[in-house]
């Protein structure tokens, strides 16, 4: 789990389902909202539910933030976390946060009804916390809809939607408390912050107003030290406005670009805005200037202070990190600045932004290999010496799990040794080549997963759903 650097007593937490001796934590009081006049918000919420998604994270052998078992039916506790997402795009893209995915061996969305199907990374934003997956479903799926216009402001009422905790589909009503919050997880922070209850687990779930369109991503919490890891009324969400830029380039460019000025910059306060003769309390105050960059070329230098970017004003270096990040490269704009206490301007040209890739991007699909997946599982004949050891009532037969590989795909599923396999698919299997045969058939059929029936060490029956292929 990432943690800020922070600059007082509280620390920024990324939002991956959480447990602590058996019990869950951080179930503070609800900071819930109302709509305008009481009335109901289910018709709106009965349109956006469907685009929200869960998400699952079966780790590649260490355990991450956040251990719920979830709704899936298998006993597995070590190596999953959990998380949200949403759908961007009708043939299965879905947007969640870069958080998320990391250290993933397979991700598994549940979608709103109810299916869940093995997800593939397609890009990783390296300069925010976005990421970009996709699932294969039988028809299109619903995409969000976007807020356009009118940027989200103090007062207005919002819903947080998500996998808080791991416990599933949930949906909590709050405000924006504040705009513009810096909480350090970045050069380009600019959160919303809110007091619509969010938790661990709301990680790449949206930010709504209430005509639910989404106005951000939520990404983080802050706890202050010592408390439990709850929502105490201060969530943070990306604006979705930053969220669909990055979105935008990894789904329709497979690449990200961002615009550079070549600037390093400070906020101004009250006491410098009053040394540098500044009219309000505002600007970005440069630092340097890279001697090899657009803003050298254009003349700005250490001291000056940038008020206006192509006549929008610039509240902070953020602001300007972000208004010239979305400039293509070659474009020209102009900058408005304060030197020696007069107001000047200069013509910039965009850079590409330095140091290397801005994304991870993966090959695509059909560059892919789909191979059949080992579970690491060894399996034999249940001879009758057997029969009375394993307490097995007559006539009942099966295979029985021998081994399970340390780390393998079959124990990141639950399989033990003494687990006995009744049923594969809609036969029963009571010999190892009887169940390799089924497995062969369904992986021929092109079957992602098969059901099986599985007697546990305890007696205990019920149907896994087993994955055929590896999708990573």
């Amino acid at each position: 789990m990432r943690h800020p650097p922070m600059r007082h007593p509280m620390r920024a937490i990324l939002l991956g389902a959480f447990l602590l001796g058996g019990f869950l934590l951080g179930c503070g009081p609800a900071l819930a909202g109302a709509p305008p006049g009481g009335a109901s918000v289910a018709d709106v919420l009965a349109r956006v539910l469907p685009s929200v998604v869960n998400i699952t994270n079966i780790s590649a052998g260490r355990a991450l933030p956040g251990e719920v078992q979830g709704s899936l039916p298998i006993p597995l506790a070590d190596k999953r976390s959990y998380a949200s997402g949403f759908i961007i795009d009708p043939r299965g893209y879905i947007a969640t946060n870069k958080h998320v995915v990391i250290g993933s061996e397979r991700l598994i969305v549940k979608l709103h009804d109810g299916t869940e199907h093995i997800a593939r990374v397609v890009g990783e934003a390296n300069l925010a916390d976005i990421a970009l997956i996709k699932i294969h479903a039988a028809h299109p799926l619903p995409p969000v809809i976007w807020a356009t216009g009118r940027e989200p402001r103090i007062g207005d009422a919002v819903m947080a939607i998500g996998n808080p905790l791991g416990l599933g589909e949930s949906v909590s009503m709050g405000i924006i408390s504040a705009t513009d919050r810096n909480i350090q997880s970045s050069q380009f922070d600019h959160f919303l912050q809110t007091d619509a209850s969010i938790n661990e687990g709301n990680s790449g779930g949206v930010l709504v107003n209430l005509q639910g369109q989404v106005v951000g991503m939520n990404t983080a919490l802050y706890v202050p030290r010592g408390a439990a890891a709850g929502s105490v009324g201060l969530g943070f969400a990306m604006p979705a406005g930053d969220v669909s830029f990055v979105l935008g380039q990894l789904l329709t460019r497979r690449r990200l670009e961002v615009g550079w000025t070549g600037i390093s910059a400070q906020p101004v306060n009250g006491w410098l805005a009053e040394a540098f003769g500044l009219s309000r309390v505002a600007g970005a105050l440069v630092t340097a200037v890279d001697p090899k960059g657009p803003a050298a070329a254009a003349g700005l230098r250490s001291g000056d202070v940038i008020t206006a970017f192509d006549a929008a004003r610039v509240a902070d270096p953020q602001a300007l990190l972000r208004m010239a990040g979305v400039e293509p490269a070659g474009a020209t704009v102009r900058i408005a600045f304060v030197r020696d206490r007069g107001t000047h301007d200069a013509q910039l040209t965009i850079a590409p932004w330095p140091g290397g890739n801005l994304a991870y991007i993966a090959p695509p699909e059909a560059e892919r290999r789909r191979q059949p997946l080992d579970l690491g599982v060894s399996v034999a004949a249940i001879v009758p010496d057997m029969r009375l050891a394993l307490r097995l009532k007559p006539g009942q037969e099966g295979v029985l799990v021998t081994a399970v590989a340390p780390d393998s795909a079959g124990e990141m599923l639950g399989a033990k040794v003494g687990n006995i396999v009744l049923r594969a698919g809609d036969a029963a299997v009571n010999t190892p080549g009887e169940l390799h045969a089924a497995v062969a058939a369904a992986r021929r059929a092109g079957e992602d997963f098969m059901p099986m029936l599985v007697r546990s060490t305890d007696g205990t029956i019920q149907w896994v759903a087993v994955p055929l292929f590896d999708h990573r």
